[in-house]
Formats: structure tokens, C-alpha cells, sequence
């Protein structure tokens, strides 16, 4: 773990919104989300690069915060889909199905949200501060074949079986990125290369989130 991974502060607030909907085709605003620590994340549904790690990772905290008796009641996952376009709540709801192993039932406590590319470009782009773009053609040769010689398209490419029946289109490029929202809606943790952080660790910052002074109350 590199000191530079992890970046505490506060960040802003976390984006208010409505019109956003889940893998469940449910509408969904921000004061579903408040009072509790969020995990956001930003994801590609068609990805084969950090989306299919990054999940897996996620999905082991998902299991301990589960055990912990914190999921749901103190915190909830929220990943914003980065391909609007192309990936609709049906495509979102297989991939949380096919590599997190989560149905409709577990929607409450992971929501994939998707929305307008407009609306997504300003909460992940405008809020976050994380900016995606799309590989052209020529791009999108390049960066697979880097990916081929580091062993990581195949291994990623096979975990993610949506990827291999995706509609042909340009591929969004995700990123590696987690960031811890306390209940209060402060940003308050940003965690690069997330995929290969330490799920106890991810847990121990979650815990001690929710122990600072006055979350236990909430709110926006």
C-alpha cells in the first residue's frame, strides 16, 4: 500500500440528485442514500480491465460489512454506470449478477446507478473529479494489447462474461477509484488503484468513519 493510495480530507459534498435509476429499473435520489457511509465507485458494465477486479475486491467488503452488521444499516455501495448509452438497468442487473453474485433482493444495499450521459458526466466528472473518456478505435487496439502482454485482458475479459456478448461500440475507459462518503454526505476518503487495496483495511476506515463525532446523526 503506497501512502499516495489513500487520500483523506474532505472533498466536498456528495452530489444531491434525482432522476437516477437502478439495476432494478427503481428511481433513486440522493436522500435514498443519506445518513449512511457510501462506497462509491464508477464502473464500465462492458469493462475488462479494473471493472471486474474492482468489483471482486468490492464484493469481498460487501461479505465482511454483511458479517459486521453495518451493511444497510450504516453503509451502502453506490457504482455510477459510465456507459449510459449502451448499458440499460437490464445490463447492469446481469453484471452485478454475473461478478458479484448480488440479485434484485441485494439492490438496496448496492445500487448501480445509471441516468443521462449529462447527468452522469456531472455528478462523476463535475463532483468526483474523476473523468472518464471513451477509446477510439485505434486507442482501444492499443490499450488491449498492453493489457495482453501484462496477462490482465484474459484473466479480466473471463470474469466479466457481459463483456464478451457486448453490443460493438467504443469502450469506456473506468476508473480504479473508491471513495468513502460519510453519513453527513461529506466526501471524505479518496482510494486510488482500489482493486488491490486491503479489504480490512477498507473496513477499518469505514468503522472509524463511523465513529467520528456526530455521524451517527446523518443527513445532507
Amino acid at each position: 500500500m503506497l501512502p499516495s493510495q489513500v487520500k483523506h480530507g474532505r472533498f466536498g459534498k456528495a452530489p444531491k440528485f434525482t432522476g437516477l435509476i437502478n439495476q432494478n429499473g427503481q428511481p433513486i435520489n440522493s436522500a435514498n442514500l443519506a445518513g449512511k457511509v457510501q462506497v462509491v465507485s464508477f464502473l464500465s458494465p462492458y469493462g475488462v480491465h479494473t471493472t471486474p477486479v474492482l468489483v471482486a475486491n468490492l464484493r469481498n467488503l460487501y461479505q465482511d460489512l454483511a458479517q459486521s452488521h453495518l451493511l444497510g444499516s450504516k453503509v451502502v455501495f453506490v457504482s455510477y454506470n459510465l456507459d449510459p448509452q449502451h448499458a440499460d438497468p437490464k445490463a447492469l442487473s446481469q453484471f452485478m449478477h454475473d461478478l458479484a453474485d448480488l440479485g434484485s433482493n441485494d439492490s438496496a444495499n448496492w445500487q448501480f446507478l445509471t441516468g443521462s450521459e449529462s447527468t452522469i458526466g456531472t455528478i462523476v466528472a463535475g463532483r468526483y473529479g474523476v473523468h472518464y473518456h471513451v477509446l477510439d478505435d485505434a486507442d482501444k487496439a492499443e490499450y488491449v494489447e498492453r493489457m495482453k502482454k501484462t496477462g490482465e485482458y484474459d484473466y479480466a475479459k473471463a470474469i466479466n462474461p457481459l463483456a464478451q456478448n457486448a453490443p460493438k461500440h467504443q469502450r469506456i475507459v473506468s476508473h480504479n477509484v473508491v471513495f468513502l462518503v460519510s453519513p453527513n454526505g461529506d466526501i471524505r476518503i479518496r482510494i486510488n488503484q482500489a482493486d488491490a487495496y486491503p479489504t480490512s483495511r477498507l473496513l477499518y476506515e469505514i468503522v472509524s468513519m463511523l465513529k467520528l463525532p456526530g455521524m451517527d446523526k446523518g443527513g445532507n
